[in-house]
């Protein structure tokens, strides 16, 4: 005699790899927008030189700075460069990276590579590792409640 039988799946695998595959790129983006609302604007702070490990700047120039502007935080000479970079950030990605382009003063990037000069670039990107674990639990967080939020069932019958 035969047995028959029904599997009766709420969220099938089908359904949640092809919601795993739209989930995870608004995920990343998010991860990306959190870094540039939360943790850009930390860069500019006081603590940030041994926070990133910041390049030292020489006396001279942190005495200037500190004479003519009546600062001493790090990136920070006018705050030009810091309002450009906080102002806005332009999103794209992929379901495997996301990118975040951020529009700076054309110093940003001028340096000479051959000599041992501050990559200012380089040092606004840092992140550390307790940030780098909360952008990955955004990211967790996003996906998980994506892929909780399947209803679709399917039924199998054997």
């Amino acid at each position: 005699m035969p047995v028959r039988g029904t599997i009766t799946y709420v969220g099938s695998p089908e359904a949640t790899l092809a919601e795993l595959r739209r989930a995870v790129k608004p995920a990343l983006q998010d991860a990306v927008k959190e870094w540039h609302h939360k943790f850009l604007r930390r860069h500019f702070f006081e603590s940030a030189t041994t926070r990133y490990g910041y390049k030292a700047r020489s006396a001279k120039y942190e005495q200037r700075k500190q004479r003519r502007k009546g600062h001493t935080r790090p990136l920070v000479w006018s705050g030009d460069m810091r309002r450009m970079l906080l102002r806005s950030i332009t999103l794209s990605g992929t379901s495997k990276r996301a990118r975040g382009k951020l529009m700076g003063p054309k110093y940003l990037y001028q340096y000479h590579k051959n000599r041992d000069e501050v990559h200012k670039a380089d040092e606004i990107t840092a992140v550390t590792t307790d940030e780098v674990t909360g952008l990955a639990h955004l990211v967790d967080k996003n996906i998980t409640a994506r892929l909780n939020a399947i209803t679709k069932t399917e039924v199998k019958r054997f």
